[in-house]
């Protein structure tokens, strides 16, 4: 179960309905999923997506010029201010200054990643 729904979410972790897709693999309701999750894992789904979308958020601010709407949505965020507050609550910063501190001793960085 662990290994295969790891398997899943990395690999659809914006998907914005992720949760009904996991169910719906498993073949079972969300509610019972997410049961099923916490016990299998020790923590909530969604404390799980959360972290996993800020680091992946992370490596475009930190090495790509790229719009932080643009990051925050195609990491799975919502909108700009949920980005910002998950971001802000395991960098204890906001993405504009975690970027602005990298480009302060880091080399010029690319538009898009290779």
């Amino acid at each position: 179960f662990r290994a295969r729904v790891t398997q899943f979410i990395e690999a659809h972790f914006a998907h914005e309905h992720l949760l009904a897709a996991l169910a719906h693999r498993d073949e079972v309701t969300p509610a019972y999923f997410l049961k099923k999750f916490r016990g299998a894992f020790g923590f909530p789904l969604g404390a799980h997506l959360k972290l996993l979308r800020v680091r992946k958020a992370e490596f475009y601010v930190r090495h790509t010029r790229l719009k932080l709407t643009d990051i925050a949505l195609d990491s799975g965020f919502r909108n700009c201010r949920t980005f910002q507050l998950a971001f802000r609550a395991v960098h204890a910063c906001t993405p504009q200054a975690y970027r602005a501190s990298f480009l302060n001793r880091a080399a010029p960085i690319p538009s898009r990643p290779e």
